[in-house]
């Protein structure tokens, strides 16, 4: 027989890491949907540029 104690149990992370892992996949996709966003609002006014500069020769 051993004579050392018997060591406590580890913490149940399980829930702290599943929140934490959702936020993280939340700001993840957030951020892809804003650099989407912020692409094509860039493509729109670059359209519109080049056909305000199109009405103005003409």
């Amino acid at each position: 027989m051993s004579t050392r104690p018997q060591a406590p149990s580890a913490p149940n992370y399980t829930n702290a890491f599943l929140w934490c892992a959702g936020v993280q996949t939340f700001m993840a996709f957030w951020v892809i949907l804003a650099s989407w966003g912020i692409s094509w609002v860039l493509l729109i006014a670059l359209a519109m540029d080049y056909a305000i500069k199109a009405l103005r020769r003409t």
